[in-house]
């Protein structure tokens, strides 16, 4: 799952390294048509967590099972979403409460390929280990189609603690946004991931 700040378009994601394959089997790949849009994560049979700034509409094609997306891996479920739930306030141009709920009009079969997401009860403590995946998108749909998945490895921290001045990023930190540490500021996330 993506719990992380989010870069401005066009930034790169520094020492992410390949995903093993299927080693995170509740990874969503959301499309516009056949252009990769956004990253997501199952966390139900029914149901994909992702970020209200990737609906482009309410119904769009979900691929689940993936690791890489040029090469049929025989492990993908092709899904269509019949809505999309965005919070009721989320922001367009801050990116507060950027979450939504895409509901799969068939559910996924879960198997060793695919899988839930168990979602915390609790936000991580500043300091903890947060792992970070997605499809490396800087942009969204995505221009250049980076095939398999990517991880990193991030440090948590308090939006207290967060410097903006020091990385310029667009956004300007709240209570709203969930932040990791980054190392410099290209190294942030990936932005629809």
């Amino acid at each position: 799952m993506a719990s992380s700040a989010t870069a401005a378009e066009g930034e790169r994601v520094l020492g992410g390294k390949p995903c093993l394959p299927n080693s995170q089997p509740w990874q969503a790949a959301l499309f516009s048509g056949c252009r990769l849009i956004c990253g997501g994560t199952l966390i139900h049979p029914s149901w994909v967590l992702s970020a209200a700034h990737c609906r482009k509409s309410s119904i769009f094609p979900v691929r689940l099972g993936e690791h890489h997306l040029r090469r049929i891996d025989w492990s993908e479920q092709f899904k269509l979403s019949s809505k999309a739930i965005v919070h009721p306030e989320y922001n367009r141009q801050t990116l507060n409460n950027d979450i939504m709920l895409v509901k799969l009009l068939i559910p996924a079969t879960l198997n060793d390929k695919v899988k839930v997401l168990n979602l915390t009860t609790s936000c991580p403590e500043p300091g903890t280990k947060c792992l970070i995946s997605g499809w490396g998108t800087t942009s969204s749909p995505q221009d250049n189609l980076r095939p398999s998945q990517k991880r990193k490895e991030k440090n948590a921290i308090s939006p207290i603690y967060f410097s903006f001045i020091e990385f310029h990023l667009p956004l300007q930190p709240n209570i709203q946004m969930f932040y990791t540490v980054p190392t410099s500021p290209s190294s942030v996330t990936m932005f629809a991931d």
